[in-house]
This record gives C-alpha cells, structure tokens and sequence, in this order.
C-alpha cells in the first residue's frame, strides 16, 4: 500500500501510462530526464519494437531517494536494493 505524502493533491486528471521498462536516464543540466519504455509487436506483427510512453523529468538530487523507494516497492531484496541504486547514481550513460 502507498503511504500518503503529506498532502499530495491531483488537481487535474493526470494520465496514467503503462510502462514495462526504464529505458533510460538522461542528464539534462541539474535534472534527469526519466525515459520509460514498453516491448510491442510492430503492426504487422513481425518483430518486437520499444517505444518510448513517458518521460518524466525531476533534479538530479532527487534520484537516490527515488532509488530507496523504488527498491523498498521491490520487497527490500539486497540484489534490488544494489541494482537499483546503481541504475539511479548520478551521472551513469543509460
């Protein structure tokens, strides 16, 4: 379950967007730009392709505790733990 972040409002519809991957992160100055990717058939059916579905772009700063949350959203294995904060450390080419 979600713990509540203070008071954290949706003021408008926000879209929710099914994701199967971080495909990368870029830097972008003092924030990261999150790039979010899913595997599909292409139209005729033929090959599989990634397609980019959201790009999410937050301070740099920010990516450890993102890191923390999402390793602790993994169950707090050590291997989730380790992996994730490495996929996250500031300044790694995705």
């Amino acid at each position: 379950m979600n713990e509540p972040l203070g008071n954290l409002i949706e003021t408008v519809a926000i879209p929710r967007t099914f994701c199967t991957e971080l495909a990368r992160i870029e830097t972008i100055g003092p924030c990261s730009m999150l790039v979010f990717a899913m595997e599909q058939s292409t139209f005729y059916g033929t090959e599989k392709e990634r397609t980019i579905e959201a790009r999410i772009i937050i301070p740099t700063d920010a990516l450890p505790a993102i890191a923390a949350m999402i390793a602790k959203a993994a169950g707090g294995r050590d291997d989730v733990q380790r992996s994730t904060l490495a996929a996250f450390a500031p300044g790694r080419a995705h």
